[in-house]
C-alpha cells in the first residue's frame, strides 16, 4: 500500500512539473516581441512632383524639398513716376 501512494505522488510531481514548465513556456512565447511591421512612408503629391518623407518620435518629416525662387529686386526708381 505504501508503495502505491509513493508512486501516486511521484506522478503527481511529474505532472505538476510538466504543468508549470508548459505554463513557462507558453508565457515565453506569448511575451516575445513581436516583429515590427513598418509602415509606409508618408507621400506627398505636389506641382513638381511626389516628395516620400519619412516618420520618427510619431512625427511626418519631407527633407530636401526645394524652395521657390529667391525674389528678384524690382527697381522702384523706375516703375513709380512723380510728375
Amino acid at each position: 500500500m505504501e508503495l502505491r501512494w509513493l508512486f501516486s505522488l511521484a506522478v503527481m510531481i511529474f505532472l505538476l512539473r510538466s504543468l508549470v514548465a508548459i505554463c513557462v513556456a507558453a508565457f515565453t512565447v506569448s511575451a516575445a516581441p513581436s516583429p515590427t511591421t513598418h509602415a509606409a512612408p508618408p507621400i506627398v503629391m505636389l506641382d513638381k512632383g511626389k516628395f516620400i518623407g519619412t516618420t520618427a518620435d510619431g512625427l511626418n518629416r519631407f527633407l530636401g524639398i526645394p524652395f521657390a525662387q529667391p525674389p528678384s529686386v524690382v527697381d522702384v526708381g523706375s516703375t513709380l513716376s512723380f510728375d
